[in-house]
């Protein structure tokens, strides 16, 4: 309960409930006053919507207008808003805005409702808090770059984005609980099964491709492929290509199943019309049945629908559902019957599914309901700025605005409640999701999801917690066999930077993070190597020139040095290595191009870390560490890495890898004696960024290596063990890994001080 200390404070809270309760369901049947109307404030909202939505929104704003008159409190003016359209489809979101970021006469804006773009405009707003309302934003990275500083341990000071959609994140677990489910129902078939993940290469289907693979190692789903496309063109060749590699490994006549996020109903319409071409010219299936024609568009086809549908089994999802999609699909609409997905959607208990297609004859499409709360939203927010007279003078609009978000929610709106954490002003509000399918050239509403997957299966883990991590780590960590090593003579570290772009700022700070630890612990520069790309600190579009730090808060300057931190001292420009390079110098090769390289030796303990990009393997080619852009197939692979390994003549290795799909890269050394590898993600994940800097537009650091080098700061004794479970712990999205090769030693008393404390 919140504590009241003075009676000014007690009067703003009693106008806060005030308007909260004036916005619920309430407030859809007041009656309207004239005189409160004629008196009203307009304040002007800006909408950045596609023209598609155009007029779906404008008749959703004519409706809210209707059904919620400009409301006043006593002694305050009431407020009505008047809406400025735009077209995201149409405008630069970069010009447009800026230019809405400095307009004085624009209250608020309401979208974009596309994620990518969203992440233009709302990189330009930030520069003024201009108050950006997201109505259907649900990318994950979008909305955690200007709302979670850092791994969510630290609050947000300047809050300006709203977002009233729940990101993907439970989406994606849905999505994939429904496999599940049918898994435990086909498991004498789903144990062969070669399933894969489809999604868009864009900001929305980011957050499905970055969690699908962290949701289906907590289930253990045999998921093959991840797969991402730029088109509808890419996505049919993709799932061709699919289907013809199972088919030709002879496995066609299992129960197959695969995941689709998809963008729209004409994207639907084509999947299904290549998926029924496929299954038509197939030999296997035509020797089973007795199609008509191998016509994807005959309807005599139709009557074996079932066995479309059943023979390559596929849950899809789509972003939004609007019933004159499907009327336009026309006469095709035959290939889409049967199909099922998922999408989200009003929350039927607030009436409004109903109340929308009793007015207008039609379903409200999603973008819908969440248009009419953002409206809401803004009209209550804008009441309680205008009544408050306690603003300090130098607070502007949009800041008065934003700090008037909380006191007024949460608000039942249409689409359910709405509220935001206090912390980071993320939406709080649980996305209620729909399963449809299609029926007679139409949606069928045949269940709502309010739980997610808790409703799918019952004992579903929603989280990655430490006992997870704890049967991780004893499935990974082995025998832990000693050695009989060698005195400890010599510790040395090899860091490398392996990217080559500004963008990529958060693998160039990690090294220095892992340096400076290094540091901390007793090295000199002696005895690190440091492979560091010496133009990012003084990139052009470097905030600080010369300066590199890892986040926001501690501000630190781990190149340049402060006080605490000493200058870091590169051995070698990354830009003038190549790969064959990196080996010289991890098997001591000096040369003139080459005078710093590691000494080999049988006391010598090494250290060898890795930020950079990770590509998984592709038919036919290795999982490698990308070298600075190169193109596939040229970076650090696998193999090289197990081939350097095991001729170099030293003591013992710790190799520890940011990259994504790090796993895959380090699996190899498992049989390479007196080596332990650590990397931020399995074979089938990505890693995470972590700590946006909202004004530049670029991440600090990564969440894996941080949690590393936090941990390490604090518990230098720590064992393997130890490091292991709060990494997992800790670092959301994907899953850490430890592959420790013959002879490393027990892992449950040993730890990596020996590696990062000098002890000569």
């Amino acid at each position: 309960m919140t504590k009241i200390t003075d009676f000014k404070e007690f009067l703003m809270t009693l106008a806060a409930i005030i308007i909260s309760l004036l916005a619920g369901t309430a407030l859809l049947s007041c009656e309207r006053d004239p005189h409160v109307e004629a008196n009203a404030v307009s304040r002007t909202v800006a909408v950045v919507a596609p023209a598609s939505l155009r007029e779906r929104l404008e008749r959703t704003a004519q409706w809210f207008r209707e059904e919620t008159p400009p409301m006043s409190v006593p002694g305050a003016p009431a407020v009505k808003l008047t809406l400025e359209w735009f077209d995201e489809e149409a405008e630069d979101m970069v010009s447009l805005g800026r230019t809405l970021a400095g307009r004085d006469d624009i209250l608020a804006v309401i979208g974009p409702f596309d994620n990518d773009r969203l992440a233009l405009l709302a990189q330009e707003c930030k520069q003024t808090l201009k108050p950006v309302i997201a109505p259907v934003a649900s990318s994950e990275e979008v909305t955690r770059r200007y709302a979670v500083k850092t791994a969510g341990k630290y609050k947000t000071a300047d809050p300006f984005l709203w977002s009233l959609t729940s990101t993907d994140i439970p989406l994606t677990e849905l999505l994939l609980s429904h496999y599940g489910a049918w898994q435990e129902e086909n498991k004498e078939y789903t144990r062969f099964a070669w399933p894969a993940f489809f999604a868009p290469d864009n900001a929305y289907g980011k957050t499905f491709t970055d969690w699908a693979p962290f949701f289906a190692m907590q289930q253990d789903f045999p998921i093959k492929e991840y797969e991402e496309f730029g088109d509808t063109e890419e996505l049919v060749r993709l799932l061709r290509e699919q289907m013809d590699r199972i088919s030709d490994g002879g496995f066609f006549w299992l129960y197959l199943s695969g995941f689709c996020v998809l963008e729209s109903v004409s994207q639907l319409l084509d999947v299904a019309r290549e998926r029924r071409r496929w299954m038509l010219s197939d030999q296997f299936l035509q020797d089973r049945y007795a199609f008509p024609s191998t016509d994807p568009a005959d309807l005599a086809n139709d009557a074996f629908q079932s066995v479309f549908l059943d023979y390559y089994r596929t849950w899809f999802s789509l972003s939004d559902l609007k019933e004159e999609d499907l009327q336009a699909v026309g006469t095709q609409i035959h290939l889409l019957e049967g199909y099922q997905g998922l999408s989200p959607y009003a929350d039927p208990e607030t009436g409004f599914e109903q109340r929308y297609e009793n007015k207008f004859g039609i379903m409200p499409c999603f973008a819908e309901c969440k248009f009419y709360d953002a409206l809401l939203l803004v009209q209550n927010a804008a009441g309680y700025m205008e009544q408050e007279k306690g603003w300090p003078d130098n607070l502007s609009d949009n800041e008065r605005f934003n700090r008037s978000v909380l006191p007024v929610t949460p608000l039942h709106g249409v689409s359910g409640v709405l509220s935001f954490d206090d912390e980071s002003f993320l939406s709080t509000t649980q996305t209620t999701y729909l399963q449809w399918d299609i029926k007679d050239g139409k949606f069928r509403h045949l269940h709502y999801y309010r739980n997610g997957a808790a409703e799918v299966i019952a004992d579903w883990q929603n989280s990655y917690d430490e006992r997870h991590a704890i049967d991780d780590f004893a499935n990974q960590a082995g025998n832990g066999q000693e050695a009989d090593y060698a005195p400890l003579s010599g510790q040395y570290a090899v860091l490398v930077h392996a990217s080559d772009r500004f963008q990529d700022y958060r693998h160039g700070s990690d090294v220095l993070s892992v340096y400076q630890l290094l540091r901390k612990g007793g090295f000199d520069d002696e005895h690190i190597i440091l492979i560091f790309d010496k133009s990012l600190p003084t990139d052009p579009k470097n905030p600080s020139p010369g300066v590199i730090r890892a986040n926001l808060v501690t501000s630190q300057d781990l190149y340049g040095g402060t006080e605490d931190l000493p200058k870091a001292v590169v051995d070698y420009d990354a830009a003038s290595l190549t790969t064959a390079d990196i080996t010289d110098i991890l098997l001591g090769k000096s040369s003139e191009r080459l005078p710093v390289v590691l000494p080999q030796g049988e006391g010598n303990n090494v250290l060898l870390y890795w930020s950079g990009h990770g590509q998984k393997a592709r038919p036919g080619q290795e999982a490698e560490f990308i070298w600075r852009g190169s193109p596939e197939g040229s970076g650090y692979t696998a193999s090289m890495l197990r081939d350097a390994v095991a001729a170099m003549s030293i003591r013992k290795l710790l190799v520890i890898a940011e990259p994504c799909y790090g796993e895959a890269v380090l699996r190899p050394l498992a049989d390479v004696p007196g080596t332990l590898g650590i990397s931020g993600a399995n074979a089938y994940e990505q890693s995470w960024a972590d700590c946006w800097d909202a004004d530049k537009g670029f991440w600090m650091c990564d969440r894996f290596t941080r949690n590393v080098v936090e941990y390490l700061e604090e518990h230098s004794s720590a064992t393997y063990r130890d490091l292991f479970l709060y990494c997992a712990s800790n670092t959301l999205g994907s899953h850490p890994q430890i592959i420790p090769g013959p002879l490393f030693g027990n892992l449950y008393v040993t730890g990596p001080n020996e590696f990062f404390v000098k002890t000569d």
